[in-house]
């Protein structure tokens, strides 16, 4: 049986694992891996996503929860260019790993008080990036940065394509690359970091949720179909009601002069509509056997039948909100049921989808920790545990955690926010459990060395309930 050329090109084939090579241009020293058979995979995926209704609010449910409710603590400024707090890239990453799973951290440096290189963070355009291939070495290549869905300038003239280095902590590297970019800019050497910085052109890290892929696979690929298929469901019944009959009346005259004729439309006109539906009307006509050859109403049978589409929507709901990290259907689209006799279903299935993007929420922390600022992202349904008993009660925290938290501890913006925690409990605004609370749960420190850190003679909790240690 011979195959149809274009079924053959179906999406289907396309998005099969073991078809989806990555490749690179050999005979060119600045080649990029393509992402996907015509290198716009992240791109095709991002438009399917915001054209289908359910993959487009299960993305946003997942990156709400991936989120979270931002930085536990500190909250520093991390791009006064842009005026990004932490919380703000994070919040930009997460929509990247809720469509993409993956991110593109860019690091730039400005100079600080002490005159020391202190790093910017910004994130990029997903679509827009795509990493060159490893030089002789085996080093990690640059990172390019341009419009891969456009083939040309408007005049038909190549433009430069932007570039990035792979990030590296190695301060020579930095330096050495600050210097490279300002001889290349000016032709001229300085030491002057103050005069090179403006040209530094920054690194790129890339955050890549599925390793054993060169380029993230979206959270969504496997249901690409079904988001194009419910797209295509819409523009379907939107078609039926812009184009369609939809039961239109339609009026049959015979016989009737062209002036009968001429009042019989005119009448008719005024004999529609809500308004006239209790009116009579009166068409005097010759004797005749049957009068439906002379006058008669009809109405056409709409073409759209809504239940068609039922079972069909239905699962292509299911299958797109499972790909988004198994989301509970009723935080994509809630019903009067879940906040009234069941509401603590909602809860419940709250503290699950927690659950189920803590992997996301957890590499998100420990890459910006990495990058050199330490963070813990305090998830949806987080809730301090009170203290109610001689010790602080604290959860069982993972490794990662730890590190995290003792990043935190040693960061200029850890103590800073240490520094305010003390001088909020000492101006009594602030009272001993919540700040016992803080300096356990986000910081880390054991029971005691938090109760020295407040160094306060007068302790007592002013709430009843609490009790005091």
């Amino acid at each position: 049986m011979a195959i149809n050329p274009i079924l053959s090109k179906a999406r289907a084939k396309f998005i099969e694992l073991y078809s989806r090579v990555i490749s690179v241009d050999e005979n060119k020293d600045d080649a990029v891996y393509w992402n996907g058979e015509n290198n716009l995979y992240p791109n095709e995926i991002e438009r399917v996503i915001l054209n289908s209704p359910t993959a487009s609010l299960a993305s946003k449910l997942m990156a709400k929860f991936v989120a979270g409710k931002g930085v536990i603590g500190n909250n520093e400024i991390v791009n006064s260019t842009k005026n990004y707090k932490l919380t703000d890239i994070i919040k930009l990453a997460s929509y990247n790993i809720s469509k993409q799973n993956g991110v593109y951290f860019h690091i730039g440096y400005e100079i600080d008080e002490e005159l020391t290189l202190r790093p910017v963070l910004d994130i990029l355009d997903y679509v827009k990036v795509r990493q060159a291939k490893e030089d002789d070495e085996g080093n990690e290549g640059k990172f390019v940065y341009k419009d891969y869905s456009v083939v040309k300038s408007m005049f038909g003239k190549k433009e430069g394509d932007k570039w990035f280095y792979a990030f590296s902590k190695n301060e020579n590297v930095i330096i050495a690359q600050i210097k490279n970019d300002y001889q290349l800019a000016k032709g001229i050497p300085t030491e002057d970091l103050a005069v090179m910085l403006p040209y530094y052109r920054g690194q790129v890290h890339y955050l890549n949720l599925t390793p054993e892929f060169k380029y993230a696979l979206s959270p969504f690929d496997s249901v690409y179909n079904d988001m194009d298929t419910e797209f295509r469901k819409g523009m379907y019944v939107n078609r039926q009601f812009r184009t369609g009959f939809l039961g239109k009346t339609y009026v049959v005259t015979s016989g009737l002069d062209e002036e009968d004729e001429e009042t019989v439309k005119d009448d008719v006109q005024k004999w529609l509509g809500s308004e006239n539906i209790g009116g009579v009307y009166h068409l005097s006509v010759g004797a005749t056997d049957d009068i439906d050859k002379i006058f008669k109403v009809g109405q056409v049978k709409a073409e759209f039948d809504e239940k068609m589409f039922t079972e069909t929507v239905r699962d292509l709901k299911d299958n797109i909100i499972g790909a988004a990290n198994n989301a509970p259907k009723q935080l994509i689209k809630s019903d009067d049921t879940l906040f009234g006799a069941n509401s603590e279903t909602y809860l419940e299935q709250k503290k699950f989808y927690d659950e189920q993007t803590e992997e996301e929420r957890s590499k998100l922390e420990q890459t910006i920790t990495y990058l050199g600022f330490p963070c813990i992202i305090e998830n949806i349904t987080y809730e301090p545990k009170a203290i109610s008993t001689g010790e602080v009660q604290t959860a069982d925290v993972s490794d990662e955690t730890k590190t995290a938290q003792a990043n935190l501890r040693g960061s200029v913006g850890g103590v800073q926010g240490i520094l305010a925690i003390q001088q909020s409990f000492a101006n009594s605004l602030t009272d001993y459990g919540s700040a016992i609370t803080i300096l356990t749960e986000i910081y880390g420190f054991s029971n005691s060395v938090a109760d020295a850190l407040l160094g306060s003679p007068d302790k007592t909790p002013k709430d009843a309930n609490t009790t005091t240690i």
